[in-house]
């Protein structure tokens, strides 16, 4: 290093350990600062710090092996040399890897990730403490889950999702129809993102924080999956691998297009994934494409890096034919396109005030098309729901059969724009610090026609129908965030502590005013802590042990769906003139609007505290983390009732022969309630538990690699609000008038512990790995709380008035005695699954540079007993098992 004072100046190449070309763009990370940057055409950098101290250094480029190296004072020149990935190399990882001192992050490289072969993003959590094999198929889509058992909409919909710095969403996603809104088998909307749409092969790396995010990472409240694409100079490389459900082929390529035009990255991919071998006309299809360039120039005497990276995502043919629709004579498919345009600008700038300057700016846009040609079958007398306003009408009846369409049209458009700066000081001798501020606004407007059905056809009759808006009409979701985060660095012998502070502000703007979010600053602090201490031992070995905690507040707001739900109305019938001469047939009804929109709808809200400790000692890594979250405020459609009053009719003369008319009638008023289905804050979701990791490297014995790792999950699902619910009983033909509210929430309790054992044996010389992975779930329990509320505190009558009630007096009232809930003791039981095993394997054989090929089989062995359930029925769960392979091909 050449030195200046107390300042030092490394410069460096990066090059090709067979050829010695040098490679352009390769990552350089300094990992003290926890701050990267690029080589530049020549494959050269500069790095500027202070000259006392060591700096540590991790070298990647795509088609490498990483590389880490510890850059010791005096040194001024350096020569870094990769070599090409290969089986032959020792130096082979094919594990999660761990290397923040603050957080649990775990990160996936290329090299992992093209040993898992995996067909969805979803499939790399199994590399993961407390992660489950899933099934062999991303032909229907599946919630995000996030140190749980089980999974849940509020956690999928708040994790948070970013390719090289940009976050993806579907915030913008509005599905308004009676039969379909707030259903729970709904997943295309207010669920997060769909990870099957994002192709492994496009990826270089895959960090998952499942703990507390940088405070620069916001709008989420379960996590972050940070994805950093493909990109610099690589052979043309294709993969393919085929099993009995999956057929997947890509082809890719990085290309340097000249010293001064920088490099290019394209690569496409093809995967076919159906749930049943006799089903293969119903397989989800997609198709991704990407370009990736990648640029370094001198600017005003700065260097600067530019990236813009195109993509494109389109699922197509994708027809359900299955046995029902085929024998109804329906038609249903769907159709998936995005687009999307992303720039990447750093100015390495080294001035006094600032270091970097980032700049990134985004816009996607998605077409989303579903189709259904549907046939419905009435098995009791419906009623057209024809009404276009409030109030009372003549109806008519629906056909006992009927063909229908409906179609959901979501074209969500999202831009995005940040810009940052960060400075790194070295405050003295053992004190530095890295100071990173930013902004960024989010606009996303989806311009689709919405719902497009029919009224008097409805797909899915009932008293209630929805009057469709267009999406278009929705006003657009801005939200606007600032943040600072400070991390300090303090060293001294074998000493280290590090601390990380941040805050982050939001706001959503362009609602209307009385909208509770309307401009709210909504402030999310993140705080982190460690304290590292190093030893020397006799036998000269170095013994490292780490203790981390930290505490974080993170916010997922509401998407345009639960901000803009639109009107429901619903018919009562007044009169039901149902004769048998259909010339005879009358019927009216009092058509009530019901409005569900609610403007105290807020953000749901996350708290995270995480503890940790991590231990190294020779080829031996242990890891423990004990975490808690709460999280309160998660938005869903909630069953509130409202009383409502009409006028009903009865016939005056009930042998009457002809169609009756009003003066056929006697009227009277009638009462009742209606449910709004309404977007309430009312998920609660309480996660607690400990995650394991035992690493081996190394173990001569066997040749091989050894990691165990697992996770103690407990998880309650619950609500934030009081249950309301109406006694269903009749008395005189008329329905109960009254309503309770019950405080004891109902609560769904969930525990889950397991084991992973990974044994990875790699024989170098003759360049092949043999990976064994066994799954033991020692425990897998379910119940649902008694502790329910039997009586309800409060109860509303036919008036909409609400007052208090006492036990007492609904056990001394017998017009009260309907609303003691009384529930079956089973309902109570734990179902506890048995202990249960499975066993996956699989060979990799590198023949040369050139040719690589896999064979694996999974869930080749499995124990999984049956059991009962509460109920005392039979089950038995099990995943089918398959076998496949896999070629890779690296030409040129």
């Amino acid at each position: 290093m050449a030195q200046k004072g107390s300042k030092a100046s490394l410069q460096a190449s990066v090059v090709d350990s067979q050829t010695g070309t040098a490679i352009a763009f390769a990552t350089v990370v300094l990992t003290e600062r926890q701050l990267s940057l690029q080589t530049d055409i020549n494959g050269q950098f500069t790095i500027e710090f202070n000259g006392q101290t060591s700096l540590s250094l991790q070298i990647s480029s795509l088609g490498y092996m990483p590389k880490s190296i510890v850059i010791k004072p005096g040194e001024e020149h350096l020569v870094i040399a990769l070599a090409l990935q290969s089986i032959g190399l020792s130096e082979v990882v094919v594990s999660a890897s761990y290397t923040n001192p603050l957080t649990s992050e775990a990160k996936v490289d290329q090299q992992a990730l093209e040993y898992i072969n995996p067909i969805s993003i979803g499939d790399i959590f199994v590399l993961l403490p407390g992660g489950m094999v899933r099934p062999n198929t991303i032909n229907t889509r599946e919630l995000i889950s996030s140190r749980q058992v089980g999974s849940d909409k509020s956690t999928s919909f708040g994790m948070g999702v970013t390719v090289d710095g940009i976050p993806m969403q579907n915030d913008g996603y509005r599905l308004q129809m009676a039969g379909i809104t707030g259903s729970n088998a709904n997943l295309s909307t207010n669920t997060g993102v769909d990870l099957r749409t994002l192709s492994t092969d496009h990826i270089q790396q895959v960090e998952i924080n499942k703990g507390i995010s940088s405070a620069s990472q916001g709008n989420l409240s379960s996590g972050n999956i940070k994805i950093t694409s493909k990109k610099g100079k690589s052979p043309l490389r294709t993969r393919v691998k085929f099993d009995p459900l999956n057929k997947f082929a890509y082809i890719g390529k990085g290309m340097l297009l000249s010293p001064k035009l920088g490099t290019l990255y394209a690569g496409l991919d093809y995967i076919s994934s159906s749930n049943d071998l006799r089903e293969v006309k119903s397989a989800y299809q997609r198709i991704t494409g990407q370009l990736n360039y990648d640029n370094q120039f001198a600017f005003w005497g700065k260097s600067i890096d530019f990236n813009l990276r195109g993509s494109y995502v389109s699922s197509f043919k994708n027809r359900k034919d299955d046995e029902v629709i085929r024998l109804k004579g329906e038609n249903y498919k769907t159709s998936y396109t995005r687009y999307g345009l992303s720039a990447n600008v750093v100015a390495n700038i080294h001035s006094p005030v600032v270091d970097e300057v980032v700049f990134k700016a985004s816009v996607d846009y998605t077409s989303d098309l579903l189709e259904h040609y549907k046939k419905v079958e009435n098995v009791s007398v419906q009623i057209s729901p024809s009404a276009l306003e409030a109030g009372e009408h003549e109806a008519s009846y629906l056909p006992q059969q009927y063909y229908t369409f409906y179609a959901f049209e979501n074209k969500p458009m999202n831009a995005y724009t940040s810009l940052s700066a960060n400075k790194f000081l070295q405050l003295s001798e053992y004190l530095s610090m890295r100071v990173l501020v930013g902004t960024n606004l989010t606009y996303t407007k989806n311009k689709g026609a919405g719902v497009i059905v029919d009224p008097t056809r409805p797909p899915y009759p009932s008293s209630t129908f929805t009057r469709p808006r267009s999406n278009a009409s929705i006003p657009a979701l801005i939200h606007q965030a600032a943040y600072a985060e400070t991390k300090l660095r303090y060293v001294v012998n074998t000493h280290e502590w590090n601390a990380s502070l941040g805050v982050r502000t939001t706001s959503m703007y362009n609602l209307p005013k009385d909208y509770l979010l309307a401009s709210k600053l909504l402030i999310e602090p993140r705080l982190q802590l460690a304290y590292t201490h190093s030893k020397t031992l006799a036998d000269q070995a170095l013994l490292i042990n780490s203790f981390r905690i930290g505490f974080g507040i993170e916010n997922k707001l509401p998407s345009i769906d639960f901000l803009y739900p639109d009107k429901v109305y619903q018919d009562f019938v007044a009169f039901n003139g149902y004769f048998t001469e259909e010339h005879n047939r009358y019927v009216l009804v009092n058509t009530k609007v019901l409005n569900p929109l609610n403007t105290n709808v807020r953000e749901n809200k996350n708290k995270k505290i995480e503890l940790g400790w991590d231990m190294k000692y020779k080829k031996l890594s242990l890891s423990i983390t004990a975490f808690k979250e709460q999280m309160n405020g998660g938005v869903e459609y909630f069953s509130i009732y409202e009383p409502v009053a009409y006028t009903a009719y009865k016939l005056k003369d009930s042998s009457i022969n002809h169609k009756p008319t009003k003066d056929d009638l006697d009227s009277y008023q009638k009462r009742d309630f209606t449910i709004n289905s309404t977007p309430v804050n009312s998920a609660k979701v309480v996660k607690k538990g400990i995650e394991y990791r035992l690493f081996l490297s190394k173990v001569e014995a066997i040749a091989s690699d050894i990691e165990i790792n697992g996770a103690y999950y407990h998880t309650l699902y619950t609500s934030g609000v009081p249950v309301m619910h109406r006694p269903a009983i009749t008395n005189d033909n008329n329905l109960y008038p009254y309503v309770g509210y019950y405080q004891g929430f109902d609560k769904q309790y969930n525990q889950r512990f397991n084991t992973n054992v990974w044994i990875n044996t790699h024989l170098p010389v003759w360049k092949l790995i043999f990976s064994n992975f066994v799954q033991i779930t020692w425990l897998d329990t379910y119940r649902l709380g008694d502790n329910v509320s039997k009586y309800p505190s409060r109860i509303m009558d036919l008036d909409g008035n609400t007052r208090e009630i006492t036990p007492q007096e609904i056990e001394g009232n017998p017009a009260f005695s309907a609303l003691m809930r009384s529930f079956s003791s089973a309902m109570y039981n734990k179902e506890r699954l048995p202990i249960s095993m499975l066993w996956n394997v699989k060979l990799t054989k590198e023949f040369n540079k050139h040719v690589k090929l896999s064979f694996f089989a999974n869930n080749l062995l499995q124990l999984s007993p049956s059991y009962k359930t509460k109920f005392q029925r039979t089950q038995r769960r099990a995943l089918a098992p398959f076998f496949g392979s896999e070629l890779i091909v690296n030409l040129f």
